[in-house]
């Protein structure tokens, strides 16, 4: 006589079902877990997108405020040249600009010094360099500017471009996905830096380019759209290498160059 399963009673299962069943779950979760990770990180890149054109956004409006004139890589407040706000401040306190908008989604939260806070919180710290600070929250934006060309020199010894100086503006570099000059440095191996270098110097010299979201770095240009660069490959120096050949990024010093006012080879 077959037994019939009451209401109250539990379906039985044999081992050999138990296990049929379990392989199922793994060999979906072992199908759908990539397709959920490259969602993710296109999430990450059309958040990043945004950001770099409200970036974009809030720079223009500086120019058009300023005779066309872009904005200063810093621009200094008071007699002594001790205090001074870069870039990054001036269009978050002018132009409405969220802070928040500076920290690219697919970068972990980072500390600057093993005591400072996360990352995500230095607009609410600090907006202001001032001479003797060992804390510099507003130096490690995710996004850098084309200081060397754009925005003067980042010792204040060039002057800013122009709107009409500017004759490729599809195709030159304002603002990008940036690598700290102190990026080889334990707690700062995620921090950006808010100058992008015409040039992919080593760590401890200068702020370069770098691919954040696999092979790819985001680049906000001067008519305000955003694209990749994409690099060989997507991790270390090597990767900072490859964004500056010449089928990418290319070099300032280049006869043709995405950095320069005319796209052409030009230093100050």
């Amino acid at each position: 006589m077959k037994s019939r399963i009451t209401k109250n009673e539990c379906p039985r299962f044999t081992i050999l079902e138990l296990l049929i069943v379990i392989a199922i779950i793994v060999m979906l979760a072992g199908l759908l877990l990539p397709a959920l990770k490259n969602a993710k990180q296109a999430g990450y890149l059309s958040a990043c997108a945004n950001n770099q054109k409200q970036i974009t956004m809030g720079i223009t409006m500086y120019t058009l405020d300023s005779d066309g004139s872009y904005l200063h890589n810093r621009i200094d407040y008071g007699d002594d040249n001790t205090e001074y706000w870069r870039w990054t401040t001036r269009i978050v306190k002018d132009y409405n600009i969220s802070g928040m908008v500076f920290l690219c989604p697919a970068r972990p939260d980072h500390s600057i010094t093993t005591t400072a806070p996360s990352n995500r919180a230095f607009w609410q710290v600090a907006a202001k360099y001032k001479a003797g600070n060992t804390i510099y929250f507003w130096q490690f934006p995710s996004y850098g500017y084309n200081y060397f060309y754009i925005g003067g020199d980042l010792f204040g010894s060039g002057r800013p471009a122009k709107a009409g100086q500017l004759t490729r503006p599809a195709a030159t570099v304002l603002i990008g996905e940036s690598a700290s000059l102190e990026r080889n440095t334990a707690a700062k191996l995620e921090a950006g830096g808010c100058s992008l270098a015409p040039y992919p110097y080593s760590p401890g010299s200068g702020t370069v380019a770098r691919p954040v979201h696999g092979f790819k770095c985001l680049i906000g240009w001067i008519d305000g759209h955003v694209s990749p660069a994409t690099a060989s490959v997507s991790a270390g120096e090597s990767a900072v290498q490859s964004l500056y050949q010449t089928n990418q990024l290319g070099k300032g010093s280049d006869t043709e160059n995405c950095w320069t006012r005319d796209g052409k080879r030009n230093w100050f």
